[in-house]
């Protein structure tokens, strides 16, 4: 509380909003990366989830977008 009370509430209110968006942050990133393994995991394909890529498979020794994959 001592520090609550030296902190100016413009502070304290970014702080917290802060922790709310990175709370939102990793969420997002569990449920997507969940999402990418969910639809790749009844298959041989190899896949993994990346921040800056997204859903990424394997294909000829190379990592590309799963939206890209096309199956006959």
């Amino acid at each position: 509380m001592k520090l609550l009370k030296k902190m100016p509430i413009w502070a304290a209110a970014l702080i917290i909003l802060s922790l709310v968006f990175f709370a939102f942050k990793a969420i997002d990133y569990a449920q997507n990366r969940y999402t990418c393994y969910a639809k790749w995991a009844d298959s041989t394909i190899e896949s993994k989830y990346t921040i800056r890529g997204g859903c990424l498979i394997k294909h000829n020794k190379n990592w590309i977008p799963s939206e890209v994959y096309r199956v006959n």
